[in-house]
């Protein structure tokens, strides 16, 4: 769940059963890549993921300011 964290997600529900969890989770699609394999890597391959669209949303002006300078070299 911390790697989720760290990606800025967001904890909407948390299923515990004997056998397995289930974390709904809203998170940035840009932050998600990666995180398949991270998961695997972190569970030895039993985990599964899966992902939809849930909304879209406006970045802060901070997050527009670093794209934008990432993108451009400007600013």
């Amino acid at each position: 769940m911390n790697n989720l964290i760290q990606r800025r997600g967001e904890v909407t529900e948390d299923l515990v059963n004997n056998d397995y969890r289930i974390l709904h989770v809203l998170a940035p699609l840009a932050n998600l890549v990666g995180y398949s394999t991270d998961l695997r890597t972190m569970t030895s391959g039993t985990a599964s993921f899966s992902m939809e669209l849930d909304h879209y949303a406006k970045l802060s002006e901070e997050e527009e300011r670093k794209i934008i300078q990432k993108k451009t070299g400007l600013l």
